[in-house]
């Protein structure tokens, strides 16, 4: 198993694996975001102002304008952060057609 991984990578074994710990990183602030997305909505149909919340090992009790503020700027921000291009890092040249 571990020749045919070999083979299959390469030499690029740190550039795999730091694709695979950004697209996990990505994953997790996806997903916060779509957390912090369906809290956001459930407090505008309540007409609340402010959110009490608990995801996972983090609690959320702020007012709503913040947490659009952070929906819609700071974890889309950091999501794309975390984006690797692995295009970008192959210094092979690209052939265009």
């Amino acid at each position: 198993m571990r020749e045919r991984i070999e083979m299959l990578i390469g030499d690029k074994r740190r550039l795999v694996l730091g694709l695979a710990a950004s697209s996990i990183l990505s994953g997790f602030t996806e997903a916060a975001t779509l957390a912090l997305l369906a809290q956001v909505a459930t407090s505008l149909a309540r007409g609340a102002g402010h959110v009490h919340q608990r995801i996972g090992p983090f609690a959320i009790h702020a007012s709503l304008p913040a947490l659009l503020e952070v929906a819609g700027v700071a974890i889309p921000a950091f999501t794309r952060a975390t984006v690797v291009d692995a295009d970008a890092s192959d210094p092979r040249p690209v052939e265009r057609r």
